[in-house]
């Protein structure tokens, strides 16, 4: 070989490798080939749970307002009562005295008002005759001014012994069922001895229950915190629903900082007594009407430090990260409240091969 045909063969050896490395670099691989949901627009009623404790809406502690013996007791254990039903009698004969007494004292009295008032009118007409002086008169009035003190005293003396009196028949002030006794006959009590025992309110009856600042939110943002919006109903376990519906009554005007939660208040009528003071129960409350939301699977959201989120698949196929405020789920289904149209394509499987900016291979409508 001469020396030129050696010269091409060096100038042409590199070109020939260049185009080996060219031919044995990899193929990029295929876009990776995801299952899409498209986002409805649905029409839902979520029914949101919550642990709750029956309670009395009043409940009362029955004590003496006067002192005295315990002469009789009206009523046993447990009894249902109607307000203004008698519970027990303090011996009245001790205030019964004091208001004849009371009463005698303001006759006194009065007897004395009217002595004062004839020697004040009976003077007055003798002023201009010399015998009786402006000082006199000054006097008279004032022992009449006195007298009808003394007659306001004894009418309110009067009154507080009236009031003694009517304090030794202990009555039920509302309706409700009583409890155990504290005191029996012949104890003797008084405002400070303590309760005589205690009346709780059994209808209607109320229901306490909290939410949490999400479902309060959630609530604001659907305009369910008017009761006429909402529905709310009693689970009682094993099966059973409290076939009256309630009423939610109270919302706290803040959020406990300790448990994130805000406290609520649901009324029930209780006719048969069926709800008891302490008792567990779960509240639920849904919508009157239905709500409309952007609904999507459960299986297309994910999550991480950023909160909760979906891929989006664009019409050229392009998957974009899109982050989302959830809300009610409803079976395998969940409702997006913000970051999601009706519409749109959201990957449901297949999301551990996408990533946000890359493309993908749609195959078809879930799995």
């Amino acid at each position: 070989m001469n020396f030129v045909s050696k010269r091409w063969l060096v100038l042409l050896l590199p070109i020939g490798l260049l185009g080996c490395e060219r031919a044995s670099a990899p193929m990029a691989p295929p876009p990776p080939a995801v299952e899409v949901t498209v986002a409805t627009q649905q029409d839902y009623q979520p029914v949101r749970r919550f642990s709750g404790r029956i309670e009395a809406i009043e409940d009362i502690r029955i004590s003496a307002q006067v002192s005295g013996y315990l002469t009789q007791r009206f009523v046993s254990d447990g009894q249902v009562v109607k307000a203004g039903t008698p519970l027990f009698e303090i011996d009245p004969r001790p205030y019964r005295a004091a208001m004849s007494a009371a009463k005698a004292t303001l006759a006194e009295a009065k007897a004395s008002r009217d002595i004062a008032q004839v020697n004040l009118t009976r003077n007055q007409a003798l002023l201009g005759r010399g015998s009786v002086s402006e000082s006199d008169i000054d006097n008279l009035r004032a022992s009449l001014a006195m007298a009808d003190a003394r007659v306001l005293q004894a009418e309110a003396a009067l009154e507080k012994a009236q009031l003694d009196l009517a304090h030794t028949r202990v009555t039920a002030p509302i309706s409700g069922q009583v409890g155990a006794a504290m005191a029996a006959v012949g104890d003797l009590v008084g405002p400070q001895s303590g309760p005589l025992m205690t009346l709780a309110q059994q209808d209607p009856i109320r229901t306490s229950f909290r939410i949490s600042e999400r479902e309060r939110l959630a609530m604001v943002l659907n305009g369910l915190m008017d009761d006429d919006k909402v529905a709310v109903t009693l689970d009682l376990g094993h099966g059973q629903t409290y076939p009256k519906p309630g009423s939610i009554t109270f919302f706290d005007n803040r959020i406990d900082l300790a448990t994130g939660t805000l406290a609520l208040h649901a009324d029930f009528a209780n006719p048969e007594g069926v709800l008891l003071p302490g008792q567990f129960v779960q509240v639920q409350v849904r919508p009157h009407q239905a709500l409309s939301g952007v609904v999507i699977p459960n299986r297309a959201v994910q999550n991480d430090q950023q909160g909760s989120f979906v891929m989006v698949v664009a019409e050229d196929s392009t998957v974009s990260r899109r982050n989302v405020e959830l809300g009610s789920r409803l079976g395998q289904e969940i409702v997006v409240l913000n970051g999601l149209a009706a519409d749109e394509q959201v990957v449901t499987s297949g999301l551990h091969r996408v990533r946000s900016g890359g493309q993908v291979t749609v195959m078809g409508d879930g799995v």
